[in-house]
């Protein structure tokens, strides 16, 4: 019993030493701008998140984790092949990316939002900041009229 109760505390403390906090100076990444091209989108275009942002120590990725629906369905960015590229300016400090998400084929009209996770370091592992990026999807699946569709009217024999 008294080995058990060992074994507790010692799991206690490891779990509550193992993953420090980040440091009380710590500083997220900042964005000074979001732009969004082309909005709207079609279904089946590839939409483009430009993100300029900036670290006190660094900004070292951006990951497109999260894609919601018009009708509030959430999404992994992997779901709509999104990927991400950042392209240093000055120096690590200052990063601009370039996240860009294929709109699935059958996808609804109206607001889609695609959250974007912002890693800095060095902390380990290093909280970021999560931004979200509005665009609006038309031409989609529930279009109330479709396009060039011909009209049919049938005829008795």
């Amino acid at each position: 019993m008294r080995r058990l109760a060992i074994v507790g505390v010692a799991v206690g403390l490891t779990t509550v030493t193992a993953c420090p906090g980040p440091s009380p100076t710590y500083q997220p990444p900042t964005v000074e701008s979001i732009q969004v091209s082309p909005n709207p989108a079609a279904p089946g275009q590839t939409v483009t998140v430009v993100i300029d942002a900036r670290d006190d120590i660094a900004v070292t990725g951006a990951t497109p984790n999260l894609v919601t629906t018009p009708n509030g369905a959430r999404r992994s960015g992997s779901s709509l092949s999104c990927t991400a590229e950042g392209t240093p300016q000055e120096d690590q400090r200052h990063v601009v990316f370039a996240a860009r998400c294929t709109v699935p084929t059958l996808a609804l009209n109206g607001t889609w939002h695609l959250q974007i996770h912002l890693a800095d370091g060095p902390a380990d592992p290093p909280p970021g900041t999560d931004v979200t990026a509005a665009f609006e999807v038309a031409g989609g699946s529930d279009d109330r009229e479709a396009r060039g569709s011909p009209t049919l009217t049938p005829r008795r024999r």
